[in-house]
């Protein structure tokens, strides 16, 4: 009820506030501590505060502004950035559909004032409440993102160029008339690399097999099945490195799992899957990743993704980043044992994980901590 109440609702850490007023009602059970509850939230919401919030945009000229929902895109001057200045008030027409902003050229040059002083930046704009300026920022961002989705949605309808679709922030923002202002590295922005000897890198100390990976014909040329499956694995790798959107690199490394260790059988895979990343791990290098997290990223993750669904679980920069270190190790693994036993299909390298000696160990150790899924379960069922 406190969430919903207009006074409240726009207090960044209500939940914390909360949670602490309830602890400090259950060491005080004697006291009658509401009103102190009450000074406490009046307290935090007089320090909510309305904030227009800008963001630089890159690849995206705006001849003239137009408002999209609660965002405005227009330009401002590049002093808006450095000093947090007070801008004055825009009059921006509503866009009454889409004719009068696909009508403009998507080239046309952004004009340009004679002096550094003058120029001008487009930018997008959204006011939004809130106490701290992190989640102000976050809040913004969620807006506007969705306003360049729906901007670039409809662009395309219109046949432009692919290539002139791959606009969005360009990383700085400014909290106008608060003096406050900076920039943030988009996920999207590469950073150059000097890159030295790539077989130096490959033998790093303590990952003998860093190799392995270097050394795989390219995909189509003289490849044995496993080979190929390995190479598959790199492509959804490679491809989940590349991308800024934290599901797509979530999901991408269990592809790279399957490609390596899946199967064609129809039915729920996240069991076979998760058994043989494991095994693989405990046969090649004696670590293995958390079962139950690498089984409720694929049931709930994976599966609701492919299948239209919005996941339950939402995946973040941490997890993503795990997904794919762990893949590469996974690909390094695979390779190893490949490579070791002279397995040219990914068949057989399974058969060889369900059969070793420590596979009833750990199926023992999966059922244990969680029956429900692996109770019962039997990896020979899934052979192929």
């Amino acid at each position: 009820m406190i969430a919903g109440e207009p006074a409240y609702a726009d207090i960044d850490n209500l939940i914390e506030i909360l949670e602490r007023f309830a602890q400090d009602c259950a060491a005080n059970r004697s006291q009658n501590l509401v009103p102190a509850g009450l000074q406490m939230l009046d307290e935090a919401a007089a320090s909510v505060e309305e904030v227009s919030v800008i963001f630089g945009l890159r690849h995206l000229t705006v001849p003239e502004p137009f408002t999209l929902g609660q965002v405005e895109f227009c330009t401002v001057p590049d002093s808006a950035f450095r000093g947090g200045m007070k801008l004055p008030p825009v009059e921006v027409p509503a866009l009454k559909g889409w004719r009068r902003f696909l009508g403009r050229h998507p080239s046309r040059p952004q004009p340009k004032a004679s002096n550094e002083a003058d120029s001008v930046r487009p930018v997008a704009r959204v006011i939004v409440r809130g106490t701290d300026t992190e989640r102000l920022n976050t809040r913004a961002q969620m807006i506007v993102d969705d306003a360049l989705r729906k901007v670039r949605f409809v662009t395309a309808r219109a046949g432009v160029h692919p290539n002139q679709l791959r606009f969005g922030r360009d990383g700085s923002w400014s909290h106008e008339g608060k003096g406050r202002s900076g920039w943030s590295l988009q996920a999207e922005s590469p950073i150059s690399l000097a890159l030295g000897d790539i077989q130096r890198l490959g033998t790093v100390p303590g990952l003998s097999s860093s190799t392995k990976a270097i050394d795989l014909p390219v995909l189509g040329q003289q490849q044995s099945p496993a080979e190929k499956q390995a190479a598959f694995a790199m492509l959804w790798l490679d491809q989940a490195e590349l991308s800024s959107d934290l599901l797509v690199r979530t999901i991408f490394p269990i592809f790279a799992y399957e490609a390596l260790l899946g199967d064609t059988a129809d039915g729920l895979k996240a069991r076979s899957l998760v058994f043989y990343r494991v095994m693989l791990g405990e046969v090649v290098d004696g670590w293995r990743p958390e079962p139950r997290m690498l089984y409720d990223l694929y049931d709930q993750v994976r599966s609701a993704a492919v299948h239209g669904s919005l996941p339950p679980l939402v995946p973040d920069r941490d997890l993503a980043k795990f997904m794919i270190a762990d893949g590469r190790v996974a690909l390094e693994e695979y390779l190893s044992l490949c490579q070791q036993h002279g397995f040219k299909k990914r068949n057989k390298v399974k058969e060889f994980l369900r059969t070793h000696p420590s596979a009833s160990e750990i199926l023992k150790e999966l059922s244990a901590a969680n029956p429900g899924v692996w109770g019962g379960w039997d990896p020979s069922a899934h052979p192929k």
